[in-house]
């Protein structure tokens, strides 16, 4: 219920804002035109292609992250002298902002989908790893199944360990994916606007602002937010879903 209330007051805001300092010009639209247009782009086929595109490009480097990330996330979590080893590096690839990479990317990959791809896996990575390790270790609420599999060892199929880690570490992994696919999002909209490519939302929010067609610039920025937040939100419910399952 709050949130509901959260929207409207935002959406109100915004309106109170355009009623009093006259946001109703072609520069800055009101919410008004900005949902018109939205709706109008929605129902614009080259619109609907840019936007499969831009999402299409975020999903290779997070599955290749999950991937990769996920068992080295848990297998560290077993292993805290090894786990003091990476998290060294883990934090200066955090650190580097990924934008400084760019012309580093292009001369390794080009200004292809190879070279999104690695943006993506570069962002995704060291967030997938942190929340898969912090999200598998020994918990007060976990200890006392991670005990029984550990005396009853010889009983059991050895892949019941790994399973019973992967459990725990789902909620933390599932957060982790909420920012991971956020920034990746983000990334690959800026390399839309920035490489040659000429697809993607990036690219046609780029496009309109340069031929000055500004409602439909907002309008593109308006609609991959909301499914950026429509994203986020399933990935909250996944999580929580696995956190009652687990209690």
């Amino acid at each position: 219920m709050l949130k509901l209330i959260s929207i409207f007051f935002w959406i109100g805001l915004w309106c109170i804002l355009s009623f009093l300092y006259d946001l109703k010009s072609m520069l800055l639209p009101d919410f008004l035109s900005t949902t018109t247009s939205s709706i109008e782009l929605l129902h614009n086929k080259e619109f609907i292609h840019h936007l499969f595109v831009t999402f299409s490009r975020v999903i290779p480097g997070n599955f290749i992250s999950i991937i990769f990330g996920v068992p080295l996330g848990i297998s560290l979590s077993l292993y805290p002298c090894i786990r003091l080893l990476f998290e060294p590096m883990l934090s200066f690839i955090r650190g580097v902002p990924v934008a400084a990479l760019f012309p580093v990317v292009i001369i390794l990959f080009g200004i292809g989908e190879v070279a999104r791809t690695f943006l993506v896996f570069y962002v995704a990575l060291p967030i997938v790893i942190t929340s898969a390790m912090y999200g598998a270790v020994e918990r007060p609420e976990n200890s006392g199944r991670r005990h029984y599999l550990k005396i009853h060892s010889k009983n059991i199929a050895s892949w019941h360990m790994p399973l019973c880690l992967l459990w725990d570490a789902l909620p933390s992994i599932f957060g982790g994916l909420k920012i991971a696919v956020s920034l990746s999002l983000a990334i690959i909209i800026v390399s839309e606007m920035f490489f040659v490519g000429g697809s993607g939302v990036g690219w046609y929010a780029w496009n309109e602002y340069q031929a000055f067609n500004l409602s439909k610039m907002y309008a593109s920025i308006f609609i991959i937010g909301i499914m950026s937040v429509t994203l986020n939100k399933t990935l909250d419910i996944m999580k929580t879903t696995v956190e009652k399952l687990s209690r």
